[in-house]
């Protein structure tokens, strides 16, 4: 606001062009499958219908707890995300088609408390600190991080971006962020099982396996070719020709003509030849 309101002259500084941003807290971390099925089995059945539509639609808290029943229609749940306003459409899990057929129609909305009575927000984050206080987690996890597990659970599946992004509703590139996680715990787990399966070689040899690589012999890596200062290389890193600035210079300086110049000059003082342009566009100027 005050970045804003300086500009159009409502301030004429912004006192806080000088504070530095908060640093960002710990990312939320994605829910097991082990922690899952301890939350199944420790929370109350209310409980777990809620995290059960969350984890299997990959919406949010807000959006989850006022589901209508009417928003799900053959097989497709349709939400309209409060925070973007993004509609989506998502085919139902066939483990949340079950969870659904054992919920009671107590009300318009999917999910309620024990009383029969549609969650508030206030109501259900309450009762799910006192579930997590109670379940011997290895970590605290929060309720966001079911929607990362589907996150997760989707891209190592083989999922692409674009259809993960269907899904929840997230931009390209958090999926993208999210997928770099995935992507690495594959990548090493791959990376480990060839080590592994791999057989033995030349890097891993001991003293008792003698190497095979041969010897490297020493070779200029330019030679020049031709009367120019054209050189060929012989690094397959670089192009086959190559004129280099330095190379240039290096040739240029070491030739007789050139250093016979020099010589003079710093024998002799600047030559007359170079002031007398100076001194006819001094005349010139007067």
């Amino acid at each position: 606001m005050l970045a804003w309101s300086v500009p159009r002259g409502w301030r004429t500084d912004n006192p806080c062009r000088e504070v530095k941003p908060l640093k960002g807290g710990k990312p939320y971390e994605p829910w097991s499958w082990e922690a899952i099925d301890l939350l199944r089995s420790n929370a109350q059945r209310e409980i777990w219908w809620v995290s059960a539509l969350a984890l299997f639609t990959g919406q949010r808290q807000g959006d989850v707890l006022v589901m209508k029943c009417t928003d799900v229609r053959d097989g497709v749940a349709s939400v309209t995300q409060e925070k973007t306003g993004v509609r989506v459409w998502i085919p139902i899990h066939r483990s949340l088609a079950e969870i659904l057929a054992e919920i009671p129609r107590r009300s318009i909305y999917i999910a309620t408390n024990s009383h029969g009575a549609p969650w508030t927000q206030d109501g259900f984050r309450t009762s799910w600190a006192r579930v997590i206080d109670r379940m011997p987690l290895p970590e605290r996890l929060v309720f966001q991080g079911l929607r990362k597990s589907a996150v997760v659970m989707l891209l190592e599946a083989g999922c692409t971006t674009a259809e993960v992004a269907s899904i929840t509703g997230q931009s390209f590139e958090m999926v993208e962020h999210y997928a770099r996680e995935v992507s690495q715990r594959k990548l090493a787990v791959a990376a480990i099982a060839k080590w592994e399966n791999a057989e033995r070689t030349e890097f891993v040899q001991r003293d008792s396996s003698p190497c095979t690589t041969p010897p490297v012999v020493d070779q200029p890596v330019f030679e020049k070719i031709g009367r120019g200062d054209m050189i060929r290389t012989r690094d397959p890193l670089l192009p086959k020709y190559r004129r280099t600035l330095r190379t240039e210079i290096h040739s240029f300086a070491n030739r007789p003509t050139y250093r016979s110049q020099l010589d003079s000059r710093s024998a002799h003082g600047p030559s007359p030849k170079r002031r007398e342009p100076r001194a006819k566009r001094h005349l010139c100027a007067t």
